[in-house]
């Protein structure tokens, strides 16, 4: 079986490693030498490749004992300290040289199908994609090709999603993308106040007058938080400064547009 090489656990805790923190223990992550992988057998002059070899055959091996489970792997990888640690560097000044240390965390713009469901998700406005000669689907992580999308395929795409033919999958940013944030009806259709199932309108409903709960409630559904103090503050004053509903869209509408949305 193809699993029974152990190549295959290492080559794919890599792959989800690169995934996850941007770099992988080995690089290019396509392009192990299978002779530079052991520091006890690595030949006299050769550099190991591995920026950590015992990480790697660790984890490798409990990707292994988990029966390959993927869900496993990625948890076991985010819930270390490694991947907890904040994009800012405050033990002095940075150098590139680190990188390879994870001493901080490298933010990466998620998938153009999580950019989407993601916006679904904060807004509480539904989506339904098309599949040609399938079910439908609900949400752009389940598409199983990347060429569907139906109606939400231009959007998908200029957050490259590639096409698995002559276009690759990125994580580039682009003017489109921010252009697609700003004007796409995909966004300020959904941050409508009235839209079916809307989040905004579902606080309102429920704190009229608490203009804190629903800047809370805003933050913490669209950038997974709560806001700080100086933000809560200055919300609540831009939330008071007219219609609460008119307001509420323009506040979560800056929310998804902030670069904390599309970065993690």
């Amino acid at each position: 079986m193809l699993t029974a090489h152990p190549q295959f656990a290492r080559a794919t805790v890599n792959y989800v490693w690169k995934a996850i923190f941007g770099i992988g223990i080995v690089e290019p992550a396509d392009s192990f030498d299978l002779l530079r992988q052991d520091p006890s057998t690595l030949a006299a002059g050769a550099t190991l490749q591995p920026t950590h070899p015992q990480l790697l055959t660790k984890l490798a091996a409990s990707f292994i004992a988990s029966n390959y489970d993927l869900r496993a792997l990625i948890k076991t990888i985010v819930m270390s300290n490694a991947y907890q640690l904040s994009s800012r560097y405050t033990a002095g000044a940075w150098s590139e040289a680190y990188a390879p240390y994870y001493a901080r965390h490298y933010p990466r713009r998620i998938m153009a199908e999580e950019v989407l469901d993601a916006i679904v998700k904060s807004t509480g406005v539904s989506a339904l994609l098309t599949v040609s000669g399938s079910n439908n689907v609900a949400h752009a992580m389940q598409l199983a090709d990347p060429t569907e999308g139906g109606a939400y395929r231009g959007f998908l795409n200029n957050f490259e999603r590639g096409n698995r033919d002559d276009a690759a999958r990125t994580d580039d940013s682009s003017i489109v993308q921010a252009l697609s944030l700003l004007n796409d009806r995909n966004v300020t259709e959904r941050v409508k106040a009235t839209a079916t199932g809307s989040r905004l309108g579902a606080l309102m409903k429920a704190t009229p007058t608490d203009f804190g709960a629903i800047a809370d409630g805003l933050y913490l559904n669209t950038l997974g938080r709560y806001p700080s103090a100086s933000e809560r503050t200055a919300a609540i004053t831009y939330l008071k400064s007219g219609t609460l509903a008119q307001k509420g869209e323009d506040l979560q509408f800056a929310l998804i547009n902030k670069l904390e949305f599309l970065f993690n």
